[in-house]
């Protein structure tokens, strides 16, 4: 395969023909990277099923690029090549092609994206750029609420349900329905869903400020040395305050 400029990595949940990526003409320079690995099959106990599904999807997807006539790297499980994770796939395809940046689409787990993260700050200090793109799979993007802290409190000010958060719910319940969810399993769904973005928007909000203020006096290593490190952690350049 000639040299490229960029590797482009996408995740299998992540099979999305109309994402911005591809809205341009192909671009010889940018290989886009799809990698069967053990790592992303192995950290937890999966239905074999789910991984064949998986596999079959993104390599389905991977001849649709192809077919658009974009350039595809692909790897799978049993390639000699497949050994590792996937930032060492992107550094290995880098190297191999000669590219100097890496772009990927913030994973929606966060194992992976605490990895990726990770990975970007030490590939900067081997020469290569590693930039995180929105998946654009949700109406807003993981920082909305953040840039916005206020949007929350307006939620909770509402003491009834409007018509375009019934709209809202409607949507999401009918989206788990169509997906196969039983009724039951669709509100448990929904329900968890909107705890989880919801209260870590919250927590977020409330705990990443870079303002000196009581709380950090609170936090000293004499009165809580504990939650002091933890703290200056979650807080520290490239980390984004987590659910504790």
């Amino acid at each position: 395969m000639s040299s490229a400029r960029e590797v482009r990595l996408i995740l299998g949940d992540q099979l999305h023909i109309g994402h911005s990526w591809f809205a341009a003409p192909p671009d010889d320079g940018v290989v886009y990277l799809l990698a069967e690995v053990r790592s992303e099959t192995d950290y937890a106990l999966h239905h074999v099923r789910k991984v064949v599904a998986f596999f079959l999807a993104m390599r389905a997807f991977a001849e649709e690029l192809r077919a658009r006539g974009h350039r595809v790297e692909y790897i799978r499980i049993g390639d000699p090549e497949a050994a590792g994770t996937l930032h060492e796939q992107c550094e290995r395809t880098c190297s191999r092609l000669g590219a100097s940046t890496v772009r990927y689409q913030l994973p929606d787990e966060w194992r992976l994206d605490e990895a990726m993260r990770s990975w970007a700050r030490e590939a900067a200090e081997r020469g290569i750029a590693v930039h995180a793109d929105d998946t654009e799979h949700f109406l807003t993007d993981r920082a909305a609420f953040a840039r916005h802290p206020w949007a929350s409190q307006l939620i909770d000010s509402r003491t009834s349900s409007g018509p375009e958060r019934l709209r809202y719910f409607d949507w999401v319940i009918g989206t788990l329905r169509r997906a196969g969810f039983s009724v039951d399993v669709a509100l448990h769904a929904f329900s968890a869903i909107d705890s989880y973005v919801y209260g870590f928007a919250r927590q977020q909000a409330n705990l990443s400020s870079d303002e000196p203020s009581s709380r950090d006096r609170s936090c000293s290593s004499t009165i809580s040395p504990f939650l002091a490190v933890s703290r200056h952690t979650s807080t520290s350049p490239g980390r984004s305050m987590r659910p504790l």
